[in-house]
């Protein structure tokens, strides 16, 4: 185990020494403040290498290439190199407590069509599926039989395909069936048998679409901007919020996945206002402190039933006791919180980027080593 350790910082180095250039010349988020020179900046991924096993890819995204950003304060304060913390996360994710018993849940927060069933059986908001899609069949819901994939064109609908397992917005898609035609992200398909192989060919869930309160089609009409709330089971078995944000898609978008352009924007676990700034990551890359595309600023604006959302996520995940950390997909509504989704592996670098390190939480997911 050693020698893999030891032999994968030095392909790790390697790689870094190779694309210098690509890896700490990029263009700084902070174009207004001091830099560190080419060569700090290669300093600091190669210590990030020996001491947690890889250069930090968002190593800009984060503002590391600032003077003000020295590497002990880096290292006090973020968690770096995102990988080997997936790994804490999803090992911590398998154990039922931190007493190493083996029983993981992550299933019921991955697979979307689970995850829903839970839901409802617990009367927590979460939109409904009209249909779903398994092996090549349509279902209406889960106590009927299957029919061809086909007849999902017989019934109006404006709804939202997501695939059961689909990650950062892969896959999704908008779609609307209305007098025999259909519209895939609000463009009508001139012939449906690609969208008839998509659905033959993977598993989606079709959910009705999602009504978000009025205050947030003020920053995306067109996108449900939806809060990513993280909590997590302490020792005690105490569920904590540890850090949230928004999501705010860009206008004439139909997702808000920072993956897909959309924007990250920090939120005050105190107020449930926005924070100063939005990060939008590579490669659309940049800092905005405003909706680019309609102006409106994003420090203070107040997210409603922001409260209500964190005591239900809480809640929820006092019901998903074997499961030790969640990353909630939140929408809005006129009415309230409305559950998406639950991620048990949950990325760090948006909210890092928006808010600040995460470095004190990383002491709940060392625990069931010792």
């Amino acid at each position: 185990m050693k020698n893999f350790v030891k032999t994968s910082k030095v392909t790790e180095t390697a790689i870094l020494i190779f694309r210098i250039k690509s890896i700490c010349k990029q263009k700084s988020y902070y174009p207004d403040e001091p830099h560190k020179s080419t060569w700090q900046v290669f300093r600091d991924q190669l210590c990030f290498i020996w001491k947690f096993g890889g250069w930090e890819k968002y190593y800009y995204l984060y503002g590391f290439d600032r003077k003000s950003m020295d590497r002990k304060k880096i290292c006090d304060e973020y968690i770096v190199f995102e990988p080997a913390f997936f790994n804490k996360i999803y090992k911590n994710n398998n154990y039922l407590d931190y007493e190493k018993r083996i029983v993981s849940a992550n299933c019921i927060v991955t697979d979307k069509f689970y995850f829903y069933l839970f839901l409802k059986s617990l009367n927590f908001p979460t939109p409904k599926i009209l249909y779903y899609t398994r092996n090549g069949k349509l279902f209406y819901d889960e106590y009927h039989d299957g029919e061809q994939i086909s007849t999902i064109l017989n019934h109006d609908m404006d709804a939202f395909a997501k695939q059961f397992d689909g990650q950062l917005g892969n896959g999704a898609f908008a779609i609307k069936v209305q007098d025999s035609k259909v519209y895939v992200n609000n463009e009508l398909v001139p012939s449906t048998d690609e969208i008839l192989k998509t659905f033959t060919t993977s598993d989606y869930i079709i959910q009705e679409r999602i009504k978000q309160h009025p205050e947030l089609n003020k920053l995306c009409s067109t996108a449900v901007n939806t809060i990513r709330l993280v909590t997590l089971l302490t020792p005690d078995e105490e569920v904590i919020a540890v850090r949230a944000g928004l999501r705010v898609g860009r206008e004439g978008s139909c997702v808000d996945n920072c993956a897909k352009g959309g924007i990250f924007v920090g939120i005050d676990l105190n107020t449930g206002k926005l924070m100063k700034k939005g990060i939008i990551k590579p490669p659309h890359g940049k800092i905005v402190y405003q909706q680019p595309d309609n102006g409106v600023v994003f420090e203070g604006f107040e997210i409603p039933f922001f409260k209500e959302a964190v005591e239900m996520a809480k809640e929820l995940h006092s019901k998903l006791y074997r499961i030790h950390s969640v990353g909630w997909d939140i929408s809005i509504t006129p009415e309230g919180p409305t559950f998406i989704e639950g991620n048990s592996l949950w990325e760090v670098s948006g909210t890092q980027a928006a808010v600040g390190g995460l470095k004190h939480i990383e002491k709940y997911f060392d625990l069931i080593d010792k």
